[in-house]
């Protein structure tokens, strides 16, 4: 393995470690694992997101802010969350030109983003401009119910059997139709066997005939 693989290995490392933190809200902890990364390379945009992560969750909302520029300016693409999250704070601090601009990079970054729509919906408000907030909560909406949709076809119609639900597939439609004809089989065999120990050999007789007689009608046969 290379210096280069075990440099990256380590980096990997050490935000998965933070990231566990963070979820168990040992702030300071996860951004002493992220130091370490940015000791090593002070533009890794993963480890710089995570510190800003671990310091809105920490309250410091100042200083989150300027770890998630740091992260939009030491990377080749546009970090949704880090815009998202900047824009949010911008709008906490009142800041809502600043939060209106990255919610705007956020729409041409990802022009169906519900989030960015709804938080420009809410900057609008805070601006008193109740006519452009409407129409950014009205497209959120509509993609909202647009995602939901896709969501529903894209997912696998499934049904209820008495096995359990399977998908809606006709080979997994037959499959369980033999599959409740066998158990059904097996079911009036057993009512059969059971029955027919109650019976003394003359009723036994008997009952014997009449099933005869009476598949012979259900089959349609000269009885």
């Amino acid at each position: 393995m290379s210096a280069d693989e075990n440099v990256s290995n380590e980096h990997e490392t050490l935000n998965e470690v933070g990231c566990e933190f963070i979820d168990k809200k040992l702030f300071d902890c996860a951004i002493e694992c992220f130091d370490k990364i940015l000791e090593k390379d002070p533009n890794d945009y993963v480890a710089l997101f995570n510190k800003g992560l671990s310091f809105e969750k920490k309250g410091n909302l100042k200083e989150a802010n300027r770890f998630y520029t740091l992260t939009l300016e030491n990377t080749d693409y546009k970090d949704a969350d880090a815009l998202l999250r900047k824009g949010i704070n911008h709008g906490k601090f009142n800041e809502l030109d600043q939060a209106m601009e990255c919610f705007d990079k956020l729409i041409e970054l990802e022009p169906d983003n519900i989030l960015a729509w709804q938080n420009k919906g809410i900057a609008y408000q805070e601006m008193k401009e109740e006519k452009e907030a409407k129409k950014c909560f009205r497209k959120a909406k509509r993609l909202e119910k647009l995602q939901d949709k896709e969501k529903s076809e894209a997912e696998p119609k499934r049904i209820k059997t008495m096995f359990g639900e399977i998908e809606d597939k006709k080979e997994n439609r037959e499959a369980a139709y033999h599959e409740t004809c066998h158990t059904d089989d097996a079911k009036i065999r057993n009512a059969e066997r059971a029955l027919h120990a109650r019976l003394d050999t003359s009723q036994r007789e008997k009952a014997w005939k009449w099933s005869a007689y009476y598949q012979g009608l259900v089959n349609g046969e000269d009885v």
